[in-house]
């Protein structure tokens, strides 16, 4: 399977490969949306082509760029990139099991059927697991039995860094500029990888509601949405630049911080998950579930109303 890389700054977007053919460009309206210096609101055509990607430009300003030259359009095969603005356009190649992790991005609860709770726990299926079908089996029980509450989910937390091949496994919020509140840790994260946490997200980007950021630098890799993050340290440089490890960590923001845009998607489980995320402020909570403090409240009173 192909699909496409976005890198610019520290921050990376992946995108599958479309059908047919999609717009890419930074107004909200794209089917490929990168918000990077110098992509233009309508940049680009992005298409399949025989092993790999066309992308065709559009008119913008700064164009399409091979090689330091300016291009009308430009066919994409793995391991080649072209600059559009500030952002770096790639194609790369992944596995069947990536695949399968890859997919539940976009579906975080649609289990692949030859993965189910059974497997990740069977004796038999451990021992020849690779790294990426161990993220792939966690994933899908994740998918299955919930991420737990903070505070009470250290055994998968744990798992998590494990599995990741991490020596730290931590989830934080971005509070204001330069300050970080750490909720859980796992492995030991020192002064000096708080503050260049600090810094990173500090860079980093709001996202939008439904958006996961990622982003890079050494051997700290993180994501996250609107101001909560997942982060991991590793050994070597080389493991945060994996390509299933960020999508491990993607999938995971998605389950940890999981957006709700209605009463009717949310049960007790889901309001206390996210009123606990949130250590009892409703101000963060409302804006986790993607709600009005005003529904936040009756969502609320609904749960003590259930118990009673």
């Amino acid at each position: 399977m192909l699909r496409l890389v976005v890198n610019h700054g520290n921050e990376e977007q992946v995108f599958a490969v479309p059908a047919d053919e999609a717009k890419l460009g930074s107004a909200s309206e794209n089917d490929l949306v990168v918000r990077a210096p110098g992509v233009s609101r309508r940049h680009a055509l992005v298409r399949r082509a025989p092993g790999g990607v066309e992308v065709v430009d559009l008119g913008s300003k700064n164009g399409l760029v091979v090689e330091g030259e300016r291009v009308r359009r430009a066919t994409l095969t793995p391991g080649q990139w072209l600059q559009v603005g500030a952002a770096w356009l790639g194609v790369e190649e992944i596995s069947a099991s990536h695949e399968s992790l890859a997919l539940m991005l976009h579906a975080p609860r649609a289990v692949p059927q030859h993965f189910t709770t059974e497997t990740i726990t069977s004796r038999t299926d451990v021992a020849p697991r690779s790294p990426a079908d161990a993220a792939l089996a966690l994933a899908c029980h994740i998918a299955e039995t919930g991420a737990g509450l903070p505070g009470a989910r250290n055994d998968l937390l744990t798992k998590i860094k494990d599995t990741l091949g991490a020596e730290v496994f931590t989830s934080f919020e971005r509070t204001r500029p330069g300050k970080l509140l750490i909720w859980e840790t796992t492995g030991e994260l020192f002064p000096e990888d708080r503050r260049l946490l600090a810094s990173l997200a500090g860079d980093t980007r709001m996202s939008r509601h439904k958006e996961v950021v990622l982003t890079r630098q050494g051997r700290l890799l993180f994501a996250g949405r609107e101001t909560w993050f997942l982060g991991a340290k590793f050994s070597d440089e080389s493991l945060a630049r994996e390509g299933w490890r960020k999508d491990f960590l993607r999938f995971l923001v998605h389950q940890f911080f999981s957006p709700v845009r209605s009463l009717d998607e949310v049960d007790a489980y889901e309001a206390s998950r996210v009123l606990a995320l949130a250590k009892g402020n409703k101000r963060r909570a409302a804006l986790l579930l993607g709600v009005s403090p005003g529904t936040l409240y009756k969502l609320i009173t609904r749960r003590n109303a259930s118990k009673g």
